[in-house]
This record gives C-alpha cells, structure tokens and sequence, in this order.
C-alpha cells in the first residue's frame, strides 16, 4: 500500500514529475510572442478592454497571457502542473465522492491517450494551456456541484465551497467558448431533470447557474467577435463569409470526420475497448447481436492498424470533394466505383460510432448524461463549423471534445469496476508513457514546438 495515510506525497511526486516535463517548454512564436510584447504597452484593465471590443471575450485567459508570458514563464511553469493535476482528480471526482488515487492516476493515464498534436496544444503550449486546459479544468470543478446534486442527492456543504465554484465557473465561462457552452448547457440541463423527477432545486446550485450563463452571454456577445471573425476570414479563409448552410456544413462533417476519426482515434478505440469489456462478463449481454457485430468490427480495426493493409480506405476523407455530392446522388455516378470509395468511410464510421453508442448508453446507469457528453463532442466540432478558422486552429480546438470523451471513459471504468490494483495501472499506463515520452523526444532533439 502506497502512503495511504500521506496521500499528499503521492500527488506531491507527481506534480514533481509533470513539473519536470515542463521543463522543456518555452515561449513559441505567434501568441506567445504577441503576448509578451503586449505587456510592455498595456496594463491588465487597457488589455482587457482592448481585445474585448478588438477581438474576443476570453476575459480570463487573455489577462493570464499578459500577466504570465512577459517574464513569468516559471510562474506558469509552477501553475500548469497543478491545472493537470486538478483536471484528473476533476475527472474522477464528477462520478464519485472520494477519489482513491489508484483512480486518479488512471484518469492520468487517460489524459496520455490524447494525442501529442492535441496535448501539445492545448496542453503544454503556453498559450493553448491557458485558453483550453485551463478553462476545461476550471469548468470541470464548477461541474462538480451538479454531479453532487443529481448522481449522489447532495448540496453544497458550504459557503467557501459556493463561493469557490462561483469564482471558476465565472473564470472558465468567460475563458473558452466550446467549454463555456457546454458548461452553460450542462447546467441548465441539470435543473431541467431536477424539475421532471420533481425534486427539489438548490437555491446556490441555481444562482452558479446564472452566473455561468452570464459569463456565456459576455463571452460569445462580446463586440470584438465580429471584428476576430473578418480579420481571420481574411487571413485564414478569404470568402468564408459568403458560404451558405450547405457549404458549412458540407466542409465541416469532411473537416469534422477528420478529426474524430483521425486525429481522436486513440480515445475511439480506447472507448470501444471499454465499451465492450463488460458484455464479455456478462453471458446474457453477450448474446446480444450489435455487441457481436461490433465486436468484429472492432478486431478487424485493429487488424488493419496492426498490419496496415487496406487502411486507407477508412481514412480517405477528403476524397468526397471530388464530386459534387448532392449531385451524384441523383445521377449514375451513384453506382461508380471511385464515388463509393469516397463514400464508405463516412458510412463505416457512423455506423460503428451508433453501435457503439449503443453498447455504451445500454449499460450504464447514467444514460442521460453519457448522452449528452456524446452530443457535446459533436457539438465542439459543429462550432467549428462556423469559424473561419477551422483550418487554422489546428487540434487544440479538440481539447474539449476530448475531455469530454475522457469523462466518459473513467466514467465507464469506474462503473463497471475496471479500475484494480496498481498492477493493472502499469499495463494501462505504458501506451501515455510511450506517448508522452515520444512527444518529449521530439521536442528534445528538434526544440519545443506547440504544433506537432
């Protein structure tokens, strides 16, 4: 047993050793530099005005990029770990009262099945980690009261917890708009299902609530949003303002399939992993015949992935802008070999993303919530859909959307019991480790770089 009785040594010697994990990060160029040279003409108060009516309404992370990325990098240094830290234990601590640190260090290990484009981003970037890790673990802990009022039946225990949420729930609605909708939504839902199981409301759980939406409202009114949108219209995707509904989404599910499928596919198979586990214990949910076929399916995928041989046939995602697609449809090209290639993959993909939607919402306790933490995904990516920076954001913007599937993971590993001795932990853990320890090489050799 490890320390049981001094629990803090155990997070002690963790921070210890992500801290010394940031010890390779510097300033980048782009926002890190911008940022830093702010400082030198504009005090907090001017900053913050500034970007609200010039650019956006990420109130709390562009006053932290000013105040941290002139000469503060080892504040941030000291600070990010911990942000780490904080969004594991957050993890855990939505689907459950006390958190053993076996648990906590699994939902560690999680965080290292994201991918080194999305942490490197939105993770270890100095920038990125305050407009996305930052928010995400924040709003995370303002999530925490709901989680307590509608899985567990309990209220706040009192005024400095209240008071704390408050303060994070404020921070991180006015920090990310992906994460500050979510949170806005989540909270609204909660008091909706309160109200249809006629149960009695939390006055302070209530007023979180109106301040998380009045941080939503001041975050996506603010008036430099339309002037962000022009400029990197311009710069990123001249003539973005002229697309239709069509285009936009005609260019965002291609955009969107992209990044699920590709860019989050340690997460997806780590998912339909955890998703199956349980129907092989239980005889009478193994007869069940979605569970089989995707079952298949899913050996099949890491067949090809192990071998590599037909791969590419799942993955040809921007095939499809060879054809005019509505078009197609309604002509003999329908039946042509090269427009059904460019087809399968969107048909595979959401047919394996609905079985397995199927298997993970047909045995959990908490349907609703899996549910909507599943609609939130797609949410983050149909967001993106109407920014003209859709391909200039590059994966940071997944940050949230991973997250969330993440909650959804330690969710199910907790459920269903998975979650053992710290033997099982270091066979769970060698895949981050590798990731991770990839991610530092390539930094070490070739210099830190936010874009990998």
């Amino acid at each position: 047993m490890i320390l049981k009785r001094n629990m803090w040594i155990n997070y002690l010697f963790v921070y210890l050793c992500l801290y010394a994990y940031h010890l390779i990060v510097s300033k980048s160029p782009g926002d890190d530099l911008t940022f830093a040279k702010a400082a030198q003409h504009y005090n907090v108060v001017q900053w913050l005005s500034k970007r609200y009516f010039d650019w956006s309404g990420r109130l709390f992370p562009d006053a932290m990029s000013l105040l941290l990325l002139a000469n503060k990098v080892w504040l941030w240094r000291l600070i990010n770990p911990l942000v780490i830290i904080v969004l594991a234990y957050g993890l855990v601590r939505i689907w459950k009262k006390n958190v053993r640190m076996v648990e906590f260090l699994t939902a560690l290990c999680i965080i290292g099945y994201f991918t080194n484009n999305i942490l490197s981003s939105g993770f270890f970037w100095i920038t990125g980690s305050m407009y996305y890790l930052w928010a995400i673990a924040l709003g995370l802990l303002a999530m925490i009261p709901y989680a307590d009022q509608g899985f567990r039946e309990e209220k706040f225990k009192n005024n400095f917890q209240f008071i704390l949420c408050l303060i994070f729930g404020f921070l991180a609605s006015v920090a990310n708009e992906q994460a500050s909708l979510c949170m806005s939504c989540f909270a609204i839902l909660s008091h909706i299902v309160l109200f249809r199981q006629k149960k009695p409301q939390d006055k302070r759980l209530f007023f979180l609530t109106i301040i998380i939406t009045i941080g939503t409202l001041i975050l996506l009114l603010a008036p430099g949003s339309h002037v962000r949108s022009i400029k990197e219209a311009t710069y990123w995707y001249p003539g973005f303002e002229h697309l239709t509904l069509k285009d936009h989404f005609y260019i965002g599910t291609i955009w969107g399939f992209e990044k699920l499928f590709i860019d989050m596919k340690n997460l997806l198979f780590l998912l339909s992993i955890l998703a199956v586990i349980p129907y092989f214990k239980d005889e009478q949910l193994r007869n069940n015949l979605i569970f089989k076929v995707f079952s298949l399916v899913l050996c099949m995928m890491v067949l090809f992935h192990l071998t590599g041989l037909g791969l590419e046939h799942f993955y040809k995602f921007e095939a499809i802008r060879n054809f005019n697609f509505t078009a197609t449809l309604f002509s003999i090209s329908l039946f042509k070999r090269t427009f059904i290639s460019a087809v399968f993959p969107y048909l595979f993909w959401s047919v394996y993303s609905l079985m397995l939607l199927y298997l993970l919402l047909k045995n959990t306790k908490r349907k609703i919530f899996v549910l909507f933490c599943i609609l939130a995904v797609i949410s983050t990516l149909v967001l993106m859909f109407f920014s003209p920076t859709i391909y200039g954001s590059g994966n940071r913007v997944l940050t949230v959307g991973a997250v969330l599937l993440a909650i959804i993971m330690i969710g199910r590993m907790i459920e269903q019991r998975m979650i053992g001795t710290f033997f099982y932990l270091s066979i769970f853990a060698i895949f981050p480790i590798i990731n991770l320890s990839d991610m530092f090489f390539i930094w070490l050799t070739k210099g830190f770089n936010p874009f990998l």
